[in-house]
């Protein structure tokens, strides 16, 4: 988690929607990998719930610096949030093999459904009001 956020701090921009991700996952989901463990749960759907919901994250992660959205940020803005949905609902497909134990940690995909389905009404427009 810290080499990437060391990386990050040196470069960054996300090239891609892929860096991004492995960005997210390495600095999320080592934290969810250990509020898991911490709670007694180590079983593999558990790694690939958290690693889903790490990668869901990278929602939060894209930097809107303009507040002009060209229709280029509008074509990234609709890229990060299709995946931050699928994985998401990937994420979502695991849960029910999870023990209790395990649910606390994972409502953590609370805040990111609750940052999406308001994003799709607006038309994938970031800086609407109610977004903000």
């Amino acid at each position: 988690m810290i080499t990437e956020q060391d990386q990050n701090l040196s470069d960054p921009q996300f090239m891609t929607l892929a860096h991004m991700e492995t960005y997210c996952e390495s600095k999320f989901g080592s934290l969810l990998y250990l509020q898991l463990e911490s709670v007694g749960v180590k079983p593999l759907d558990a790694d690939q719930t958290a690693s889903h919901m790490a990668k869901h994250n990278l929602s939060q992660e894209a930097p809107f610096g303009s507040p002009t959205i060209t229709p280029v940020i509008q074509d990234a803005t609709l890229e990060v949030a299709t995946a931050a949905h699928v994985r998401l609902a990937d994420a979502q497909s695991y849960t029910s093999n999870l023990p209790q134990e395990a649910l606390p940690v994972l409502m953590a995909e609370i805040p990111i459904e609750s940052y999406l389905t308001p994003l799709e009404k607006v038309d994938l427009y970031p800086l609407a009001p109610n977004i903000q």
